[in-house]
């Protein structure tokens, strides 16, 4: 994990800012004869797809929010008696490099440098033909497509089979992470 502003890492975590979100807006009506009009309409609309795609994504996850995971040594016995609660977990310590390892048990959620941003793009085209004083015939066509939609997988899952789970984790088998990584991504094209 990287810390904005400490040691090498930018004020912006090495995040940068994107100018070329374009956002149009078009609309043409033509009218082809006396009783019959052409019309279109496109649109794009950038949006940060559900509550976690944006804020609660970067507010919820350590070090910002400390989370743990207690493991039950089996399912007959409680993790903690109620009247305890559970214990304590420890403080996160912020390195002067701005380079931080999160602790065992944490949910990290990690975020593209680059990220995209989530976009939709509609579009219509419409012929209305007028085919009485008071009665029109409309033909449509409607669409819209989902450009670099938020996913969130778990990318530290075990894999499926025999043994415990961390032996078939991946992070714990490169780095010894036993933490689960939702990783934010983005499909480049989703309709």
């Amino acid at each position: 994990m990287i810390l904005a502003g400490l040691g090498n890492v930018s004020k912006y975590a090495d995040v940068q800012p994107r100018y070329d979100d374009f956002a149009p807006r078009v609309g043409l009506a033509y009218k082809l004869t006396v009783n019959t009009v052409l019309r279109a309409g496109f649109g794009r609309s950038y949006f940060g797809s559900g509550y976690d795609g944006v804020f609660y994504h970067l507010t919820s996850a350590y070090p910002i929010a400390s989370q743990q995971t207690i493991s039950q040594a089996n399912t007959f016995q409680s993790l903690f008696p109620l009247d305890e609660g559970p214990p304590a977990s420890a403080p996160p310590q912020f390195p002067a490099s701005g380079h931080l390892a999160p602790p065992s048990g944490q949910l990290i959620k990690p975020r593209e440098f680059n990220q995209k941003t989530e976009h939709v793009e509609l579009w219509n085209v419409t012929l209305e033909h007028q085919l009485g004083q008071n009665l029109n015939f409309s033909l449509s066509y409607v669409g819209n497509g989902g450009r670099n939609i938020y996913s969130q997988p778990n990318i530290n899952a075990p894999v499926p089979g025999p043994g415990d789970f961390d032996s078939r984790r991946p992070y714990f088998l490169k780095f010894g992470e036993d933490n689960e990584f939702s990783y934010l991504f983005t499909s480049p094209k989703a309709s």
